[in-house]
């Protein structure tokens, strides 16, 4: 038994794009699904994905093939430039599906269903910032986490070279470290011996 090949798309129209921009039309890059796979060996299927930026302006040979491709494109364009000059992304929003009803771009659509795009674009645009919020966040405690790791490190180094050169005794350096004198003779001996 012998089954026809399947193909598969992988649509993409984010802002950071990383395929060739030369390329008009065929494929760009290729996505594995096996790649988001946490033990991708185990896997018994391999699936492939052309990836193709649909972003306004291009695969311009495949806009043309598909009318409702391109006004999809074109809605997002505006929405994008909706929100590079309004505050509030709702009212981005709203002007796109306007703009677009009044130019023809989906418009039967977007006025038909109006609602439910806005929800879909507010929903999309709000979990994609917030994967941006909660990664930014991540590094900031990640830096101030190790800053403090720095500093303690750096007070520790002070402390185990003052009880070194006699200006300090081990159970004063230790207070002062908030540790117990064996507690800073372990934290300490990376750095040196103490006597």
């Amino acid at each position: 038994m012998s089954i026809h090949h399947l193909h598969f798309d992988y649509r993409v129209r984010g802002t950071r794009w990383r395929g060739s921009e030369s390329s008009l039309f065929v494929f760009i890059s290729y996505f594995r699904l096996t790649s988001a796979f946490a033990f991708p060996e185990k896997s018994s299927v391999e699936v492939k994905a052309t990836v193709l930026n649909i972003n306004s302006g291009k695969n311009r040979k495949l806009m043309e093939k598909c009318r409702t491709l391109s006004d999809y494109s074109e809605f997002v364009r505006r929405v994008r430039v909706n929100m590079d000059a309004e505050d509030e992304m709702g009212t981005a929003i709203d002007k796109a599906v306007d703009s677009c009803i009044r130019d023809g771009v989906l418009a039967d659509f977007l006025a038909a269903h109006r609602a439910e795009v806005k929800e879909m674009v507010l929903t999309e645009y709000n979990e994609t910032r917030h994967m941006e919020l909660v990664a930014k966040e991540a590094e900031e405690r990640g830096q101030i986490r190790g800053e403090a790791i720095g500093e303690k490190r750096g007070g520790l180094k002070m402390l185990v070279d003052l009880v070194n050169d006699g200006s300090l005794n081990i159970e004063t350096a230790a207070q002062k470290a908030g540790m117990s004198e064996d507690e800073f003779r372990r934290a300490a001996s990376e750095y040196t011996k103490l006597s």
